[in-house]
């Protein structure tokens, strides 16, 4: 048996539907209950992109589906799991990571408040450059809060939390692209010669698992440049001004919080309410 194959006999599924404040609430009141001393690493990864079809398309709470999905699930799941977050870095004795997947098309986002869920002019682009964006700023503000943990746990103040991004890699989260023959024909040429492998397009988010904390920057943006196989570094003075911009993440923040339902108290606890009974996790 090798490697590889020894290591799939540890997967074990847990259901989560990221479109879904309801699953995501369910997925994380298990993952409490199955491992009561914690965990020690969240890889927020999955999303949806450009889904093919010029017809907005909403999450089960109505909200835009890139939105909802890529940033939204992901910042209510984290929230909820900070308690079990702490519980492993106190039981290992080692700091948690949280590590948020963007993208170098987070460039392409503008967040308008006024039209968050994008009912006028929507564009799949232009909402996954929103939801990408969106991931950097949570990182940054989670990243602000998080150094003010005032819960008094044990683990309290031993999570760091990072952002990354792959580069443009194959995979098929970008097979409803385009319906256009001819973009169809330029995505498949530029997989046969410049797109990452999904290896080499995994490698910032792998590299931030395997390094220890204590040589990471608390709050940075990870990558490994325009080379395929380049080094992993710290790309977080390579960010543009709309990703540096504090305002701008506190009111997603708080924008986030409100429309969820999942909200950050002062000590870093968190208050669960909305579609289901209110809930301290």
């Amino acid at each position: 048996m090798n490697l590889e194959e020894d290591s799939k006999k540890l997967l074990i599924p847990v259901k989560l539907d990221l479109a879904s404040q309801v699953s995501v609430r369910e997925c994380a009141t298990k993952l409490h209950e199955d491992y009561p001393e914690g965990i020690n690493i969240l890889v927020n990864n999955a999303g949806v992109y450009a889904i093919g079809s010029p017809t907005r398309m909403e999450t089960d709470d109505g909200h835009e589906l890139h939105f909802g999905t890529n940033h939204l699930g992901h910042f209510s799941l984290t929230l909820m799991l900070l308690d079990s977050l702490r519980k492993g870095a106190m039981y290992s004795n080692s700091d948690s990571k949280i590590i948020n997947v963007s993208s170098a098309l987070y460039k392409n986002g503008n967040i308008n408040f006024n039209d968050i869920h994008m009912k006028q002019g929507y564009d799949a682009e232009k909402a996954y450059a929103n939801s990408k964006l969106a991931n950097i700023l949570f990182t940054k503000q989670l990243y602000e809060k998080l150094k003010r943990d005032r819960t008094g746990q044990p683990g309290a103040g031993r999570i760091k939390v990072y952002a990354s991004h792959p580069g443009i890699a194959a995979t098929d989260l970008s097979r409803y692209f385009s319906t256009n023959i001819f973009k169809k024909f330029m995505v498949w040429l530029a997989t046969k010669l410049i797109l990452r492998t999904p290896e080499q397009g995994n490698a910032s988010t792998i590299e931030l698992v395997r390094q220890k904390a204590s040589t990471l920057t608390d709050g940075g943006f990870y990558g490994n440049g325009l080379i395929k196989n380049g080094p992993v570094m710290d790309e977080t003075g390579s960010l543009v001004p709309v990703a540096r911009d504090e305002d701008l993440a506190k009111k997603l923040w708080s924008t986030s919080e409100e429309i969820s339902g999942v909200k950050l108290e002062h000590d870093c606890n968190v208050l669960v309410s909305g579609p289901t009974a209110a809930m301290m996790f």
